[in-house]
């Protein structure tokens, strides 16, 4: 099965609309959008539209439920009651409010859309295909600007919006590969390679180290998921074509653009993403994210069972480090102070499972939107060890249930394939068996 071009019906599909709600902080940052969004919130109008258009799937009973995928949101409900156990007990205050406002209804919005509806490939490569273009709405509205700020940060994307920036833009890259390997058609790969061009650059100048480091997370698992088949050894060669063609764009982005625009914001940005120590921009002993972070660990072992409370974390950062954070910049700490080893527990099978499904996949069958799914998933998993709180990575919510969701698909279309097939032997033998008499 090789990728197929974005068509006029994938933009005003269910899955345009989930994109939207997901990637509504890259639309924030864009000019038009930016008014609009005064008016109404882009999460809420994305949100809104899929709710709308799930309500006419219902009716029409266009809707598919698979019992893996039942399971799984049982799992993710029971994840939600036990946070919000934890927040009525501790009863923390406006800040943890908001919190649970988001958890209820954005992030466990964002596991219900794929767990319901994108789950077939078809749906599933049409949310792939509207990443890359989101991506490239980020990143080419920023080239376009053309200027870079005085700290190297792209266009109109400032302190606060270059993280969507370079979250958007590496997603984007991991799809592109993905198809890159999987599609034969030459004039594809120039357009992959085409889009690649713009990308790689935009990302390198948002400065976004998690995105760079996502993305590397996320190249060390192509090539490790192929292993899983051994039928895939042509795939590993054309990994390696894309790898090359990635590199020169990286050093020809380098030469042409760094060396002819003159900017040093934008040249000490990128040596900065890939410098650690005293040297670059981040200094370890002067970086607030270790004291933030440690601050998690202490609240952890004071409530190691069952937790502080969801939100609670915004409180008790203000007394032990003077207020450097409403969270402590990691999935994995903020569960654990939170919501203890119980959440914890239950946070591994929801992000567990996942991996161990896709891993699953790997070996039986790869096609693009297997490998796309995984790798992202790998990349916004290690964004989640460095960043936002757990409602603002609410893509690695979405990613774990599209996982889950587009196996259950799988298993049973291939059930029903076997099935069909097996009926349809019976029937040839009998019809056979009565032609002889």
């Amino acid at each position: 099965m090789s990728p197929t071009f974005p068509k006029i019906k994938d933009f005003y599909s269910f899955e345009a609309a989930f994109v939207l709600f997901l990637y509504a902080g890259v639309l924030k940052t864009l000019p038009f959008f930016d008014s609009f969004n005064r008016n109404i919130d882009l999460t809420i109008v994305g949100a809104g539209f899929g709710i709308i258009l799930i309500i006419g799937m219902l009716i029409d009973r266009k809707i598919t439920l698979y019992s893996q995928a039942m399971n799984y949101l049982g799992l993710y409900l029971v994840f939600l009651c036990w946070a919000l156990i934890t927040y009525g007990v501790s009863g923390t205050g406006e800040y943890a409010a908001r919190k649970v406002e988001k958890l209820t209804i954005m992030t466990t919005w964002s596991v219900f859309g794929p767990l319901i509806i994108i789950n077939t490939n078809e749906r599933v490569e049409r949310f792939l295909k509207l990443i890359v273009f989101m991506g490239l709405i980020a990143a080419g509205s920023g080239l376009m600007v053309g200027s870079v700020t005085k700290t190297g940060q792209l266009g109109t994307f400032g302190n606060e919006n270059y993280h969507p920036l370079g979250r958007t833009c590496s997603m984007g890259i991991i799809v592109l590969l993905s198809f890159f390997i999987f599609d034969t058609r030459f004039r594809s790969r120039l357009l992959y390679a085409a889009a690649l061009a713009i990308l790689i650059p935009a990302m390198f100048l948002s400065g976004l180290r998690q995105a760079a480091v996502g993305l590397a997370v996320a190249l060390l698992a192509l090539p490790i998921a192929f292993s899983l088949n051994p039928r895939s050894s042509i795939q590993i060669r054309r990994f390696a074509v894309a790898m090359l063609c990635a590199g020169v764009i990286v050093i020809g982005f380098q030469k042409v653009y760094l060396s002819d625009s003159g900017s040093s914001g934008a040249e000490d940005r990128i040596t900065n993403m890939v410098s650690i120590g005293q040297d670059g921009r981040w200094n370890p002993q002067e970086e607030n994210r270790p004291k933030i972070m440690y601050a998690a660990w202490k609240l952890f072992e004071e409530y190691p069972v069952f937790g502080a409370g969801l939100g609670y974390y915004a409180i008790f950062v203000k007394m032990d480090t003077d207020g450097m954070g409403r969270w402590p910049h990691n999935l994995i700490l903020e569960i654990l102070c939170e919501l203890g080893l119980v959440g914890f527990l239950l946070a591994s099978l929801l992000f567990g499972l996942p991996i161990a499904t896709w891993l699953i996949g790997c070996r039986r069958g790869q096609d693009h939107v297997t490998i796309a799914l995984g790798c992202l998933w790998m990349s916004q998993f290690t964004c989640a060890m460095f960043s936002w709180d757990m409602n603002d990575n609410r893509m690695i919510f979405s990613l774990s249930a599209m996982i889950i969701a587009n196996h259950a698909f799988r298993q049973n279309t291939a059930l029903n394939w076997s099935t069909a097939l097996s009926q349809n032997s019976i029937t040839g033998r009998i019809a056979g068996g009565v032609n002889s008499r």
